[in-house]
């Protein structure tokens, strides 16, 4: 009971420096990267894992991004998402192909690349900022 309760511990500690170290990096490719829409065409899971901090799955994504002003191409990346359902067959997840999302990447290295969000969550957003512009005085 003792060493699982140490090991837990230690487990929580790695997870929040990795967490942070992820947090650092991302925010990095945020500020000198080109936010551009994209759409999925194949996603699939191997694994995940679970702490204290939630469930998370490890999904890789291959996309075509739409960079304005440069010319699309094909490239893959890797996302820990929190999701709590979703259905797979043979590793692929179901209903993620053609999904428009927005990913950040850096044009130097296109293959260095983050998900931002989805089409859905991207028109929620701006909708509640269009709510608050009043509210700020814009």
């Amino acid at each position: 009971m003792l060493l699982e309760i140490i090991d837990l511990i230690g487990s929580s500690l790695r997870r929040g420096r990795a967490n942070r170290k992820q947090a650092c990096t991302d925010a990095d490719l945020r500020a000198r990267g080109v936010l551009a829409p994209a759409v999925v065409v194949s996603a699939s899971t191997r694994g995940g894992r679970s702490s204290v901090d939630g469930t998370f799955i490890k999904i890789r994504y291959t996309v075509d991004v739409y960079p304005q002003g440069m010319a699309p191409f094909r490239t893959e990346f890797a996302h820990m998402s929190e999701r709590r359902s979703f259905t797979t067959v043979m590793g692929k997840i179901v209903g993620e192909a053609g999904r428009q999302i927005w990913v950040t990447f850096d044009p130097t290295n296109p293959a260095d690349m983050v998900f931002e969000y989805d089409e859905q969550e991207r028109i929620a957003r701006l909708q509640a900022a269009h709510l608050e512009a009043p509210r700020a005085g814009c």
